[in-house]
């Protein structure tokens, strides 16, 4: 049967588009950010029901932690573990689970900050609230990147 013409002005549809193989950064924050979230899991766990050995100036410091400190640090490390397994899964949601997570962190800073003093950041890590905050930073922007140029869906 022979093609018929195409009518000008019409383009031919375009084949499906396979999906290239995941780029390395999203193994390797899907990787980073699971580890670290279950991690993080077990310990806010392992810290409520009182199984980690800490040393006293750790004790010390955790004695000042509340419940909503920990419910932050858990409610922050599931949003890091599903990101990771949705990005993996190249999904767009990735994007806005890794910038809610990046949101509950900030505020999570800002509330210790008003309610402890803005000393009690630096007792925490300074330079880690600023590598943790540039990281999840990094994380938005390129997630958003690979969602605006069509490789999540």
């Amino acid at each position: 049967m022979p093609e018929q013409p195409i009518e000008p002005g019409r383009q031919e549809p375009r084949p499906p588009r396979e999906r290239p193989s995941r780029p390395f950064g999203v193994w390797l924050i899907a990787i980073y950010f699971a580890i670290t979230s279950i991690g993080t899991l077990f310990y806010v766990i392992g810290m409520q029901l009182g199984n980690i050995e800490v040393t006293p100036e750790q004790a010390e410091y955790l004695a000042t932690r509340t419940t909503l400190d920990f419910a932050f640090a858990a409610l922050i490390a599931v949003l890091h573990l599903v990101g990771a397994i949705t990005l993996f899964l190249m999904r767009k949601v990735s994007f806005h689970l890794f910038l809610a997570s990046l949101v509950f962190y900030l505020g999570g800073a800002v509330y210790q900050g008003a309610t402890r003093g803005w000393d009690s950041l630096i007792e925490g890590g300074i330079v880690g609230l600023f590598v943790a905050t540039g990281l999840l930073v990094a994380v938005c922007i390129y997630t958003w990147r690979m969602t605006q140029a069509g490789l999540l869906r």
